[in-house]
């Protein structure tokens, strides 16, 4: 794309910097007034730093004035409406060439403070995914395994296969469901149906 931009300071919403200024970094790479051609369609990358210590990386070959995902990532506060928008725009592609059946896939998607997780499919059965037991509830059940007993009260896996064969530490996510986990190990499920 040969026009960059970078942010040091206090946190700001992508679609600032991608989106909502006047020339800004996605019009930059339509319509540049400085660089050696007006128009750069060479794909497009975005990194940024929310609290880990590595940073979260988007990438993709496409022109970022095309990406669909790349405005959904910055227009959605909402993780899990962003990735309902992005399995939309998925199957219905695929539906105007014909594909049925487009997508079965789990998802994952975190901030440093929550995590977002997704099992579906558009048609079939969708793959797996689980979520562990809340921390007390694994405890006594298996108080003689030293490595639960080290869990903090906030503590989740998700997964798409478990860990182990104990009982009771495991539960299966529903297919078609979004699974929230906040920092406290609170979870929360809902049903995920994508949208265009």
């Amino acid at each position: 794309m040969c026009r960059w931009m970078a942010w040091l300071g206090q946190p700001v919403r992508i679609e600032e910097l991608l989106f909502e200024a006047q020339h800004g970094i996605v019009d930059q790479s339509l319509h540049a007034r400085m660089g050696a051609e007006p128009t750069n369609g060479d794909g497009f990358g975005l990194g940024w730093y929310d609290g880990r210590a590595a940073p979260a990386v988007y990438r993709g070959i496409a022109p970022a004035w095309g990406d669909a995902n790349l405005r959904a990532l910055g227009l959605e506060h909402d993780p899990i409406g962003a990735l309902k928008s992005a399995v939309g725009h998925v199957e219905a592609a695929a539906r105007r060439r014909g594909v049925a059946d487009a997508v079965q896939a789990t998802f994952g998607v975190a901030n440093g403070e929550c995590l977002w997780a997704v099992r579906y499919a558009s048609g079939g059965r969708a793959r797996s995914l689980f979520a562990s037991a809340d921390v007390e509830a694994i405890r006594r059940l298996h108080p003689a395994n030293p490595r639960f007993q080290r869990l903090s009260a906030g503590d989740r896996l998700v997964v798409s296969e478990p860990f182990s064969d104990l009982p009771g530490v495991w539960r299966e996510v529903p297919e078609a469901t979004a699974v929230t986990v906040r920092a406290d190990g609170g979870i929360e499920e809902r049903p995920f149906r994508p949208h265009s």
